[in-house]
C-alpha cells in the first residue's frame, strides 16, 4: 500500500546518500551538487525495497509499487531495465550494485547490511529539485487514467468517404510494398555470425532469454552453471551466445539485444566470466 508519509520523507542511506522519493533524487550527503535523478518507477521500487530492508519483495509487488494501475500493462523487460538503471545510478554515487540483490525466482531484496534512517528537517541537503513549489511536488494519491472523451462528428459526405477509402487503399498498398521488400531482403540476407551456434535448453530453469553455445565446445554444463550464478543477464529480449575452449580459464558471453538475423539493428555486448575448474 502506498504510504504518503514515507514518500514525502527524505532518507539517509549508509550515511552517505540522501534519497528523496518525492523528487526522485539520490544525492551525495557531503556534496549536494552530485545528484542523480531517477525515473518515478525506479524511485518507488527503491522506496519499497528500502522500507522493507532485508525482506525479499516479489516482482509483482514491486511492479504494483512502481507502476500502480499500469502494472498489468508493464512488461517484465521494462521492469528489469528499470532495476538495472536503478543499480547503475546507485553505483555512480559510489554504492555497491549488490545493494539491491536478485533472489532467484523469488524477487529482490535491499541489503540488510546497509543502514537506512529517516532524516530530520535540519539534515536536509539543498539540491536543485528542492526549490520546486509545493504544487509541483504534490503527490498523486492515485494513478487514475483519464477517460477517452467521445465527440459527435457530422456525417461524412459521399466525396469524403471516397477520399478516405482512397487514402486507405494507398496506405495498404504501400504497406504491401514495404512488406514484400523486407521479405526479399530477409531471404537474401548473408550468413550471420551465430548461425551455426547450437541452442541450449533452459526451459526447466524458467529463464526468459535464449541460450546458445559455440559448436566447438561440446559440454553445456559450464554455461548453465554461469547462467545460474548470474540470472540477471537473462532478459526476455536477449539472446546469449557463450563460448570457451578446454584450456581457457574463462568464458566469453555475447549478450545480443535483437535477433542476430537483423544485423543492421542488433546490439551485442561481450562479457568475460571465470570458468569453474571442475566443469
Amino acid at each position: 500500500m502506498f504510504n504518503i508519509a514515507e514518500y514525502q520523507q527524505s532518507w539517509m542511506i549508509n550515511e552517505s546518500i540522501v534519497f528523496t522519493p518525492k523528487n526522485n533524487t539520490l544525492t551525495k550527503s557531503n556534496n549536494p551538487n552530485i545528484c542523480v535523478t531517477l525515473q518515478t518507477p525506479a524511485s518507488l521500487c527503491l522506496l519499497r525495497l528500502m522500507i522493507h530492508r532485508g525482506k525479499v519483495i516479489s516482482q509483482k509487488e514491486l511492479m504494483l509499487a512502481g507502476w500502480g494501475d499500469r502494472a498489468n500493462a508493464t512488461s517484465p523487460n521494462t521492469f528489469y531495465q528499470t532495476i538495472l538503471t536503478l543499480r547503475k545510478a546507485m553505483a555512480s554515487l559510489g554504492m555497491d550494485k549488490e545493494i539491491v540483490k536478485t533472489i532467484y525466482r523469488r524477487g529482490l531484496v535491499f541489503s540488510e547490511r546497509i543502514t537506512v534512517r529517516a532524516m530530520d528537517a535540519s539534515e536536509y541537503v539543498i539540491s536543485p529539485l528542492n526549490n520546486l513549489s509545493s504544487s509541483e511536488t504534490e503527490t498523486l494519491k492515485s494513478r487514475d487514467v483519464i477517460p477517452f472523451m467521445e465527440t459527435s462528428e457530422p456525417a461524412l459526405s459521399r466525396s469524403q468517404t471516397q477520399h478516405r477509402f482512397s487514402l486507405l487503399f494507398i496506405a495498404f498498398f504501400l504497406l504491401f510494398i514495404v512488406g514484400l521488400s523486407s521479405l526479399t531482403q530477409a531471404m537474401n540476407r548473408p550468413d550471420t555470425p551465430f548461425q551455426d551456434w547450437l541452442p541450449i535448453d533452459i526451459s526447466n530453469q524458467s529463464l526468459p532469454c535464449k541460450l546458445y553455445r559455440s559448436p566447438q565446445h561440446k559440454s553445456n554444463a559450464v554455461y548453465t552453471h554461469i547462467l545460474n550464478q548470474y540470472p540477471d543477464i537473462c532478459l526476455p529480449t536477449t539472446s546469449l551466445y557463450m563460448t570457451s575452449t578446454p584450456d581457457a580459464d574463462r568464458v566469453v558471453i555475447f549478450i545480443c539485444y535483437a535477433s542476430p538475423a537483423r544485423e543492421e539493428v542488433q546490439r551485442c555486448d561481450s562479457y568475460y566470466f571465470p570458468r569453474m575448474a571442475s566443469i
